[in-house]
């Protein structure tokens, strides 16, 4: 049978593009789910984040994109904020500074975009004003990046730059922090309106509830389904960020039946799995007790690959 593997970022992609899911989002983290953010407010921006930088006479090409930014309107139309989600499949250790390097980017686009206007314009500054290229009166949007974690494990990264850094006590408070937004998918408890919403984090969390068997898990998920038609969009993020291969085209046919029976069968596959690499742990620790040989021979004994041989390192 032939599975489709939905790549995590454009199912994401995808999905957050959609108005409604992302002013949904935004209105749970920031307003504890009152309808601030109109999804009819929101304008959606370009993605490209690649810069130059210019470090004496060397010039630097940067590549990069986020995942997802848009504008957000007052009711009058004036711009007030902008917004943006990364999505996290797995533990980053240096997404502040990721992060840092986006919003840096967004404010730094908005100074040259207003220098630059003043340049084309033939606009006359002050003499004070001359060298930045902008007015004194000048103000820019702030911007607010959340970072959508779908691991399965809690996030043990960093939260802040200051996470990143070793600062002696007497110097800390002149030392410039940078704490990033993080939501963890299986365990936000966060307050959607949003029905597309509601369904992907309830069943996030309900696959990725360690506190039950795969069998509670399948009956407790079929269970919240029979109640509701569950989009194909949530399903394809679903499937994306929990690393399943799902035949689409019977997923379609028998809406999330088949969904919840390749997640049973994907528990089972990483059952085994799991029980080959204990069983192969107690072989190499009989061996290296028994022959008195090293880890590196006793998995040569077995002929264990080399690509292999890190995984079992830490567990033996």
């Amino acid at each position: 049978m032939t599975k489709d593997k939905v790549k995590p970022d454009s199912a994401d992609k995808v999905y957050w593009r959609q108005n409604e899911t992302f002013a949904d989002l935004f209105n749970a983290y920031l307003y504890n789910g009152e309808q601030v953010i109109k999804s009819e407010e929101l304008e959606e921006l370009d993605t490209d984040t690649s810069d130059v930088v210019e470090i004496g006479e060397v010039k630097e090409s940067i590549r990069g994109a986020r995942d997802v930014i848009k504008i957000a309107k007052k009711y009058n139309g004036v711009e007030y904020v902008l917004l943006a989600i990364e999505n996290q499949e797995g533990i980053h250790y240096a997404m502040p500074i990721r992060v840092m390097g986006y919003d840096h980017y967004s404010y730094n686009k908005q100074y040259n975009d207003r220098k630059n206007y003043y340049k084309k314009s033939n606009i006359k500054l002050k003499d004070d004003e001359f060298l930045s290229g902008i007015r004194k009166t000048d103000k820019f949007l702030p911007v607010i990046t959340l970072v959508l974690y779908y691991g399965e494990k809690d996030w043990d990264g960093p939260k802040s730059l200051y996470d990143m850094l070793v600062i002696p006590d007497r110097i800390k408070s002149f030392v410039g922090n940078y704490p990033i937004n993080i939501i963890q998918m299986r365990d936000s408890h966060l307050l959607f309106h949003n029905q597309y919403n509601v369904d992907l984090f309830t069943v996030m969390s309900i696959v990725y509830d360690n506190g039950k068997t795969m069998d509670q898990k399948i009956q407790e998920l079929r269970q919240y389904e029979s109640d509701r038609n569950i989009d194909e969009k949530v399903i394809d993020v679903i499937v994306a960020t929990t690393n399943l291969q799902v035949n689409k085209k019977k997923v379609g046919e028998q809406k999330m039946c088949t969904f919840w029976d390749e997640l049973r069968e994907s528990g089972k596959n990483e059952g085994k799995i799991e029980g080959k690499r204990e069983a192969q742990c107690e072989a190499i620790h009989n061996i290296m007790e028994s022959l008195n040989l090293s880890m590196e021979q006793a998995m040569d004994v077995l002929k264990i690959p080399e690509s292999e041989r890190a995984e079992y390192t830490s567990k033996v």
